[in-house]
């Protein structure tokens, strides 16, 4: 299937955002009590009690199998179930706080809170509460968090950093000197991720870790300064997909697959549309944090569609003029510059069609030298050849095409 990194968004860390706790690197932390209880928690993301040191191993493990870890990080949810200020143990020592979320929220980061125009503060899932990474202790705790990471985690490639949804929201009790909210001054968490951001992205890019985003609606280009790539759970849809394809032109762009029946009605097409847009799909793997998992079905398109989408591994779109085009207007095509060369996705190619004619334009594409040229077609078990004539600067190419698609190989 091809797949290439694992966006580990199991539950194996204490609580929503204490991702690696204060504790030395044998010592094991589990699932707190109160987390457990919930029903996201309750589920195959659950993982069993862990340590720094097996966290670091797996990451190592899947490396030497030729594969990516990317760790689960969040910067605007905080703690499961979490309760009020009048349920905190006043008794508890320093050392402790960490192992509840209630004690830890309101004795470290309570200036993070998002309070809403009655006084209260958001909810979201697992019964966290919205917070404010432009909060000085809040973001300083971040911060650490970060660094334990790039310090516990050598073997992890990364980050990827979920629900940017809810930058969208004004903190109407801070200021940023810049926002202006319902007739007051405010704190834009769009602006308190971008000053964080500013101080995470050089921590993570030293130390040769990515960073990837889950930015649902949060599709602004100035939120992208520091990012690596997309990993979006809103690409199966038209508007998310979209946005998301045009922040990520020269960066992966990787889309959240919900399950088989995302496939439906017509598997040629669901793979070809991430085809042509540059898109990645998530692969079947068991106990996927609700999104697709291995079975019959789901494997054979994947296995079918795996070897196209490895040959746009490291893609940027060509955005020369003219590069391609469709001679005959049968199908559609976009080109994609590649390590090596280019790739052309040919999709949804007129019903019957089993070949296309391409031109290629050689000077734009600095094809004058030697090069080679091949095409994947779905479900082929090796690259057949592709006719191609030299005609002036146009470079035509006759290319086979099995389930109205193809991906052409243009190396140099």
């Amino acid at each position: 299937m091809n797949f290439r990194f694992n966006w580990k968004a199991s539950f194996d860390f204490p609580y929503m955002g204490m991702f690696l706790p204060p504790v030395e690197q044998w010592q094991t932390f589990a699932t707190s009590a109160e987390a457990a209880k919930d029903p996201w928690v309750r589920s195959p993301y659950k993982g069993a009690p862990t340590s720094r040191k097996q966290l670091e191993a797996y990451s190592k493990l899947m490396r030497g199998y030729g594969f990516h870890v990317l760790n689960y990080f969040n910067v605007t949810e905080f703690g499961t179930r979490v309760k009020g200020p009048e349920a905190v143990n006043k008794n508890i020592k320093e050392e402790d706080l960490w192992k509840n979320c209630t004690d830890f929220l309101y004795a470290k980061i309570a200036d993070g809170i998002l309070y809403n125009d009655n006084g209260s503060y958001y909810r979201t899932w697992g019964q966290a509460v919205v917070m404010d990474a432009g909060a000085k202790n809040y973001q300083n705790f971040l911060l650490e968090q970060a660094k334990r990471h790039i310090d516990y985690l050598p073997s992890s490639s990364g980050i990827c950093i979920d629900r940017m949804d809810w930058l969208r929201y004004f903190n109407t009790r801070a200021d940023d000197g810049i926002s202006w909210y319902e007739g007051r001054p405010a704190r834009s968490l769009f602006n308190s991720w971008k000053n964080l951001m500013d101080k995470i992205g050089p921590m993570m890019h030293d130390n040769d870790k990515v960073i990837f985003v889950n930015p649902m609606v949060s599709m602004r280009l100035d939120m992208m300064k520091q990012v690596d790539g997309i990993y979006s759970e809103h690409n199966e849809h038209g508007p998310g997909l979209n946005s998301s394809v045009f922040l990520g032109l020269c960066m992966p762009v990787c889309a959240w697959t919900w399950s088989e029946s995302s496939l439906m009605p017509d598997p040629d097409y669901y793979m070809q549309r991430f085809l042509y847009l540059g898109v990645f799909p998530s692969a079947p793997v068991p106990d996927n944090n609700h999104e697709i998992r291995p079975g019959k079905f789901a494997d054979t398109w994947y296995l079918k569609y795996g070897p196209l989408f490895k040959a746009l591994n490291g893609r940027k779109w060509c955005l020369k003029p003219h590069a391609a085009a469709v001679v005959k207007n049968d199908a559609k095509a976009n080109l994609f510059e590649v390590p090596g060369g280019y790739a052309l996705a040919i999709v949804l190619a007129d019903s019957n069609k089993t070949s296309t004619n391409i031109a290629l334009n050689a000077k734009e594409l600095g094809l004058s030298g030697k090069y080679s040229i091949d095409a994947l077609l779905p479900g082929g078990e090796s690259a057949v050849p592709v006719k191609s004539e030299m005609i002036k600067n146009t470079i035509l190419l006759t290319v086979p095409l099995q389930s109205r698609c193809a991906v052409v190989r243009i190396r140099q």
